[in-house]
């Protein structure tokens, strides 16, 4: 119980702080490549204004004589493209533009598969021969009812800026998970431990107790056992009563007692199986036949086919658990309703025993705790089901030891089953 809950500690935290970090470097990734081609995209829109303004003469077009010009129409020429497409067709670049021939001739195959207009700018890529792909950001203008001007710029150092940027928030990422791990791992150390100490104060005095309780009961059961003996015939009626009433408290509360120092030896893991090669069927056998002493043997029905359904376990602990499964199987039923047990192989040498009622059911919220120590789906006790929520607890335990799995399936109205998977010896 304390390693699954200390499990489930762990991954609550990691899974916190994992998703925080994931959620701020996402916001902070999304952030930056936000700016970048913001950034760009504005940029797109001067130029695309500025080569507007020069074709239509609104801007005044000097040819580069001086040589800080020059440099300028070169770097221009390494930064954006334009076209004006007349009819779905390039026509000559603006006068005083330069431009790289390769890079210019795919931009034009581009602006000529286009329509006017993006005015806010859009992106878009083409791959060189090399394999090498090109980005860039475009925004188009309309010139006349027949042709439009386009101008594009090359982004790839941002788009490779962008990439960095995501690869480098990637190895963060996978750095946090690791973190977020050892974080959640040392929370749940600290989480647990009052909890473990609750816990083992907890098994400390239900052991304690146990053993105290044993003694005076046995003496009770013993001084009850002679009473009824030696004073049979001189009690009345209503003492003999009595004394049985008296008898079957006391044999309740020694199988309670019995329950509660092996559940407090099975956490500590202080019960040894002694294994050995049994037949389960003809142990289901003997069990049943001391149900019909007990005259309960008109409710219990018995399904398999011709198999010995050999396996090697605990003799006494599988006892036990038909008994908490079967006991709780009539408890909670109508004393009119059958109990079914089958047995079966189910592939392989997986064997299934499966015990089902027709009782009212458990609800759905219920059936994740039914195997918790001291949990009881019915929360009021009556005089019928009795119990403190110990045996299935045992049961679950008596299973996991065996390295097979018991598991629970109801339906509200219908019934319930409890299923046991256990490896054979077929």
């Amino acid at each position: 119980m304390l390693r699954e809950l200390r499990k489930k500690l762990i991954r609550h935290y990691s899974g916190s702080f994992f998703i925080t970090l994931v959620v701020v470097l996402s916001v902070l990734f999304l952030f930056v490549k936000n700016m970048l081609y913001a950034t760009a995209t504005e940029d797109i829109n001067d130029i695309l204004h500025y080569e507007k303004k020069k074709i239509t003469g609104e801007e005044q077009m000097v040819p580069f004589t001086k040589e800080k010009d020059r440099d300028r129409g070169r770097k221009h020429a390494h930064l954006y493209y334009v076209e004006v497409i007349k009819n779905g067709k390039a026509t000559e670049l603006p006068r005083g533009h330069i431009a790289r021939s390769k890079e210019e001739q795919a931009f034009r195959a581009f602006a000529e598969s286009q329509s006017c207009c993006q005015k806010q700018g859009g992106t878009d890529e083409w791959k060189e021969k090399d394999g090498r792909e090109e980005h860039f950001v475009y925004a188009s203008l309309p010139l006349s009812s027949d042709s439009f001007l386009i101008v594009g710029k090359d982004i790839s150092s941002v788009h490779e800026k962008v990439e960095h940027w995501f690869f480098v928030l990637a190895l963060i990422g996978m750095g946090a998970l690791v973190l977020s791990v050892i974080m959640g791992d040392r929370l749940a150390r600290k989480a647990m431990k009052p909890i473990i100490r609750n816990v083992e104060s907890q098994k400390a005095f239900v052991a304690d107790a146990s053993h105290e309780l044993r003694t005076p009961l046995s003496i009770f059961s013993a001084s009850l056992e002679v009473l009824a003996q030696e004073e049979k015939e001189t009690l009345s009626e209503f003492s003999k009563e009595t004394l049985t009433e008296m008898q079957e408290e006391v044999r309740q509360m020694s199988t309670l007692v019995d329950r509660l120092l092996l559940s407090a030896k099975m956490e500590e893991g202080g019960v040894a199986l002694h294994k050995e090669v049994f037949s389960l069927r003809a142990l289901i056998g003997q069990v049943l036949a001391n149900y019909e002493k007990k005259e309960k043997h008109t409710r219990l029905h018995f399904t398999c086919d011709d198999n010995d359904f050999a396996i090697e376990a605990d003799v006494m602990r599988m006892k036990e658990l038909l008994y908490i499964l079967i006991d709780n199987s009539l408890k909670y039923s109508n004393d009119s309703e059958p109990v079914t047990l089958s047995l079966t192989y189910n592939g392989g040498h997986r064997i299934t025993l499966a015990v089902r009622d027709r009782g009212p059911g458990i609800t759905e919220e219920n059936l994740p705790f039914l195997f918790d120590r001291f949990y009881r789906a019915e929360k009021g006790r009556s005089k019928k089901t009795g119990g403190v929520g110990l045996g299935l607890a045992i049961a679950k335990a008596i299973v996991d030891q065996h390295g097979g799995k018991l598991s629970v399936q109801s339906t509200v109205g219908e019934g319930t089953t409890f299923t046991v998977q256990l490896v054979g010896l077929r």
